[in-house]
């Protein structure tokens, strides 16, 4: 049996290539465990400049010193090949499926929305997206109710549009503790088949909670969302989020799309089906169009800029916004995109940021400041304070002659 095998997802052909260590029945097993991924088609080397398809994978003697070794390469110009290795064929699996995954988004980021979420359908082609942290109940989730479903993704839900591309990934299922997770294809877990795209019609944020927690009458609670909680839910587990090209608009279109968003509490995730069928067949229409302000940022060559010199005052403190990828006022709360992280921006600090789209002193914040809310004897201290704070949250910057 070939020890290589090309993988897609998102659109995105993958080689795997095990060069080292693995049995004719190891090959088996991980080519099984990609079954709903796998694809035949052949690559045309012209198509690939730069690539070197027969590079070799570095050799374990006086070097690498584990018996397992693999390489993968994305099928695109430019990439490149990354050499892996391994202690036991189960290590290498679980390290194929989560360089794979990331070579994917990595490929694909700043183009599409990806979201940390398990992906399920319905037998008309409507998709869920189940959004959770890593290790907080995806995978259980996809495994019980995708016998009831279709699976789609445990992993990234990667949207065109409102089209869900799947990715039917091996399901990484822990099995020992201390130990690799074993990964396992959907069609050995008996999950329902992968529809080649369906829309996405729900977006949903999982809450896992101890046995006990809800109501005894209660196997889960729905939670509508508003729009600034859906944005502090979904951005952390997203993929690539700052580098979309306007990020809040297309999340706050793709809310709007879904007719909002939901939490469901639970404590067992079989136990949530008629919740994730209910939300296929009519998801609660509960959410209201948001207020939205879309804001313009600086760039960093704007905040790269020279404060003007104060011919009164030159050892002034002077202050600016910093660079930011995105910002906007959403229902009255000032959401502000950095290089890697959301920030929700408090009413004073909306103020100042707002004041901040070029150089200012301490005193001339402050004036700003008072006009809007009002005179206040510790003024000066408080907004000090705030831009502080600002400053150690990347959200200005401070210029000290």
């Amino acid at each position: 049996m070939s020890s290589t095998f090309f993988i897609r997802v998102f659109d995105v052909p993958v080689r795997v290539r095990l060069t080292r260590g693995f049995t004719d029945e190891d090959v088996k097993d991980i080519r099984r465990s990609w079954s709903r991924c796998l694809t035949e088609e052949t690559f045309d080397p012209s198509e690939l400049e730069g690539l070197d398809l027969d590079a070799a994978a570095v050799e374990t003697e006086g070097g690498l010193k584990t018996p397992y070794g693999f390489d993968l390469l994305v099928m695109e110009p430019g990439a490149e090949l990354r050499v892996l290795a391994a202690k036991s064929r189960y290590e290498a699996a679980e390290i194929i499926v989560s360089h794979v995954t990331l070579e994917a988004i990595h490929a694909r980021v700043g183009q599409n929305i990806m979201l940390h979420a398990a992906g399920l359908s319905d037998s008309r082609g409507r998709a869920i997206a189940l959004v959770a942290a890593s290790g907080t109940g995806k995978t259980t989730a996809c495994r019980r109710l995708g016998k009831s479903l279709n699976y789609l993704t445990d992993e990234t839900v990667f949207l065109d549009g409102m089209t869900v591309r799947p990715y039917p990934k091996p399901l990484s299922v822990i099995e020992e503790e201390d130990a690799p997770k074993v990964q396992h294809s959907p069609d050995t877990m008996g999950l329902g088949p992968t529809p080649k795209s369906a829309t996405l019609v729900a977006l949903a944020v999982l809450n896992r909670v101890p046995e006990g927690t809800l109501d005894p009458s209660d196997d889960y609670v729905i939670s509508p969302l508003t729009s600034p909680e859906m944005l502090h839910a979904i951005v952390p587990q997203s993929s690539g989020v700052p580098r979309l090209e306007r990020p809040f608009e297309q999340l706050l279109t793709l809310y709007k799309e879904v007719g909002g968003a939901v939490k469901i509490t639970y404590s067992d995730s079989e136990r949530i089906l008629p919740a994730v069928r209910e939300l296929l067949n009519d998801f609660p229409q509960k959410s209201t169009t948001p207020r939205v302000e879309y804001l313009d940022v600086l760039t960093p060559e704007e905040a790269e800029s020279t404060p003007p010199a104060d011919a009164e005052d030159p050892s002034a403190v002077r202050y600016l916004q910093a660079p930011a990828k995105d910002a906007a006022c959403i229902d009255d709360r000032l959401m502000v995109i950095l290089d890697d992280v959301m920030v929700e921006v408090s009413d004073l600090g909306q103020t100042i940021w707002l004041a901040l789209e070029s150089w200012r002193t301490l005193d001339e914040i402050v004036d700003e400041v008072e006009s809007f809310h009002g005179e206040h004897p510790e003024a000066a201290a408080i907004v000090e304070q705030a831009l502080e704070q600002m400053d150690a949250q990347g959200l200005i910057v401070t210029h000290r002659p």
